[in-house]
């Protein structure tokens, strides 16, 4: 969806004024496309006075906090479907939640931390698989 407006204060009145529309528009996207894989692009307003496409999109990171910020404008206008299906994604999101991605980083004898891509220590010594059991 492209939305063409003449000027910034007649996009930014349109951001205010039909706030509805937009969270409408928004978690439509999210719902059919859930779950996200990629960025969804949910839509396009154009502004001929300055010239530039802003592309609204939506990141798989952050379908939570876009489907909460939006809730909040759907209850306000009581629409409970849609509150409905928003519900059930944030439930599914709680319970599959997804992993932090943390880094592996070893601790050699000096007590500091190992974080080098040759295998070597902080120190320059080399690690020795031989010397562990396994």
């Amino acid at each position: 969806m492209v939305k063409t407006f003449n000027t910034i204060e007649e996009m930014e009145q349109y951001m205010v004024e039909d706030k509805y529309e937009i969270s409408c528009i928004i978690v439509d996207k999210i719902i059919e496309s859930y779950p996200l894989d990629l960025p969804l692009r949910i839509m396009t307003w154009s502004c001929i006075e300055d010239g530039v496409d802003y592309d609204i999109e939506c990141y798989s990171d952050h379908v939570v906090e876009t489907l909460e910020q939006n809730l909040e404008t759907l209850l306000e206008m009581e629409d409970y479907k849609r509150c409905h299906e928003i519900k059930k994604i944030l439930d599914m999101e709680n319970l599959n939640p997804k992993p932090n991605q943390t880094e592996w980083v070893d601790r050699d004898d000096d007590g500091g931390y190992d974080n080098s891509s040759d295998g070597k220590a902080n120190g320059g010594e080399e690690y020795n698989d031989e010397e562990y059991d396994y």
